[in-house]
């Protein structure tokens, strides 16, 4: 409303979500629908993606598919649904950290455009807290990473350049709104 508070800058404020690509479902269904099916479409982005990273981690199947369940129903996602921000934003972590698993255990930067993607969907989804804590994690594991390899290298400076490329592309990609 322009009447309230001389109007709200929507582009400027981050929670609003104005370019996160999968809110078009706005735009094609009611509000209270395309709520509801995206929180669904979330809680299958999440669980999908920690089956995946738990697959890529070496976890056996069955324990990926319970890993992924838990993840997916944890109290954490289904608590904040109503916020549906935090959900979405959180959705996109395992995926972030199987791009940086993939590139680490394939030796292949390529991977980190996957992490990159994600970390660009989370921070575009409108809950920078999660995109922070998920550059926190990824920044702590290539440390870690690093720490391990020390007598390698190429593999600490793998483990360095992971993480930094992966937030330079997420940057880059959710940009128009993070600037």
């Amino acid at each position: 409303s322009p009447y309230a508070y001389s109007g709200n800058p929507f582009q400027a404020d981050i929670q609003t979500t104005v370019f996160y690509p999968l809110h078009r479902l706005a735009l094609l269904l009611p509000p209270v629908a395309s709520l509801g099916w995206s929180a669904i479409a979330h809680f299958v982005i999440a669980g999908i993606g920690m089956y995946l990273y738990l697959r890529a981690i070496r976890v056996s199947n069955a324990a990926s598919l319970l890993g992924a369940a838990a993840f997916t129903f944890s109290g954490f996602l289904v608590t904040y649904v109503q916020v549906i921000i935090i959900t979405n934003s959180a959705a996109w972590l395992p995926w972030v950290m199987l791009g940086s698993e993939l590139a680490w255990s394939r030796r292949d930067l390529r991977w980190t455009t996957l992490g990159g993607i994600a970390l660009a969907l989370q921070l575009l989804a409108g809950h920078t807290q999660i995109a922070y804590y998920t550059v926190m994690l990824l920044g702590l594991e290539g440390l870690w990473r690093a720490s391990m390899s020390l007598h390698a290298r190429s593999k600490a400076t793998l483990s360095l350049l992971i993480p930094a490329l992966t937030l330079l592309l997420a940057l880059a990609l959710s940009a128009i709104q993070v600037l």
